[in-house]
């Protein structure tokens, strides 16, 4: 199967397993050591907690999406 067969595949699939492969291309290209893992969940339940609070608003998932396959 080509690239461009798989790239056609993939955006048929629904986004949440878009973005669920695209982490995994991710980890198994750049394995994470645990103090970067550590640090980086800081980073997003800081960032949660200011999305909780009204702090700062979201992007949706659709926009991210959008944007990221035009860089395909």
């Amino acid at each position: 199967m080509s690239l461009t067969e798989i790239k056609k595949q993939v955006l048929e699939l629904p986004q949440a397993d878009q973005v669920a492969l695209g982490a995994f291309i991710n980890e198994i290209n750049r394995p994470v050591d645990a103090e970067f893992d550590e640090k980086w969940s800081e980073i997003v339940l800081a960032r949660a907690a200011r999305l909780r609070s009204g702090e700062t608003q979201g992007i949706p998932l659709e926009d991210v999406m959008n944007e990221l396959k035009g860089h395909l």
